[in-house]
């Protein structure tokens, strides 16, 4: 309910955030199963918008993230890239065994790690697609901790190295897999292995450098800028998946508002910072606005 009612909030009162990250654009497509040949419809999107992400890196943004994959009706497999032809009987052969029978209970991405470990290049990728699993089952706290260990565990093995952002990332996001579940000496191990001065870089001039460059030393900033908050969750044995202080702020803006809306009080020290006071009591005058127009709907 919360959720449905930010994103009221957030549509009736046109925030520039709102136009952009309410954008995507739902469309059907009609797709044929590659083994066993079942037609089936799929709704994707067009193009959407993300503004931020959780320490987990679900996006915030104009659709359902993860991206759906889609998914054969009759023997589930997931169709997470296109196949070509010469591998339909590898795959044919991978869906039809009783392995990934068994893992029809599992979520789309969870199989589609699984099938890319086995058709792709699973040893030596890191495991995204596990990661995004983990995002399919918010509201299932068991299977998500299994799913979150499970990456955690395979994702830890990748080496960190200075020059690759994609490593540091990954171990960010291994080290916050720890921190939510709730193995903090595991989240600090992980999160001190990042080497600050690799993070701690100029942001080219936008008129000399490439896109390329700019976009990576910003997400570098970005990176650098997070390993504070995250070593204060991790010493609060914070177990949240949105801590305030690691979603996008107005994000936490508008979740430090409904908890003032519902309860007249939030005590996280996020929502009472000074500097937060005007914006939040904006925030909450227009979710009172938008409750009072859904009550009378």
């Amino acid at each position: 309910m919360i959720g449905r009612v930010l994103t009221l909030a957030l549509a009736v009162v046109g925030l520039s955030i709102a136009i952009s990250a309410r954008a995507g654009t739902p469309y059907e497509r009609e797709l044929t199963c590659p083994v066993g040949g079942q037609e089936f419809t799929h709704t994707s999107t067009g193009s959407y918008s993300t503004y931020g992400a959780r320490p987990d890196g679900r996006p915030y943004g104009s659709w359902y993230f993860p991206i759906p994959i889609p998914e054969c009706p009759d023997n589930g497999l997931v169709l997470y890239r296109e196949f070509e032809e010469d591998e339909i009987g590898a795959l044919t052969a991978l869906v039809l065994s009783d392995d990934y029978r068994a893992l029809r209970e599992e979520t789309a991405y969870y199989r589609a790690q699984w099938l890319y470990d086995r058709l792709d290049d699973g040893t030596t990728t890191p495991p995204w697609l596990l990661m995004r699993a983990g995002w399919e089952v918010d509201d299932q706290p068991a299977r998500k901790a299994r799913y979150q260990r499970e990456f955690a565990e395979r994702a830890a093995r990748f080496p960190i190295e200075s020059e690759d952002i994609e490593s540091l990332f990954l171990r960010f996001r291994v080290a916050n897999a720890w921190r939510e579940l709730g193995e903090f000496e595991r989240a600090l191990t992980a999160l001190d292995t990042i080497p600050t001065a690799a993070l701690d870089v100029e942001i080219p001039d936008r008129s000399e450098a490439e896109y390329e460059a700019i976009e990576e030393a910003e997400s570098r900033r970005y990176l650098l800028a997070t390993l504070a908050p995250m070593h204060a969750l991790i010493a609060e044995r914070n177990v949240e998946s949105e801590p305030l202080t690691l979603i996008p702020e107005r994000e936490a803006i508008y979740r430090c508002a409904d908890l003032l809306v519902q309860d007249g009080e939030a005590a996280e020290p996020f929502c009472s910072a000074p500097q937060r006071a005007d914006d939040i009591a904006e925030a909450r005058e227009q979710l009172r606005q938008v409750r009072e127009a859904y009550d009378k709907d």
